[in-house]
């Protein structure tokens, strides 16, 4: 599921993110249904902190352009 378009897109936001962070993605690669990431962040900044803007911020620039694709898999309140 996050191969192709939908993977690169994944990628691009996540790029986005880090561009805009107190952290720097080393290494990124995506799977069959999910993605790795080795992160180095400062002291100050909490794991939890990046990790929750990762989720949020890419769950919805996911779901506005992917929204018909993944109304398939996913029966959420995004889905409404």
């Amino acid at each position: 599921m996050l191969y192709g378009e939908l993977g690169i897109f994944l990628k691009t936001v996540i790029r986005d993110i880090e561009q805009k962070s107190d952290f720097e993605i080393i290494e990124m690669e995506t799977d069959k249904d999910h993605i790795h990431l080795m992160i180095q962040y400062i002291p100050r900044v909490s794991i939890s902190s990046i990790v929750n803007r990762l989720k949020s911020v890419t769950t919805f620039h996911l779901w506005q352009k992917y929204k018909l694709f993944l109304r398939k898999y996913f029966f959420t309140s995004h889905c409404q």
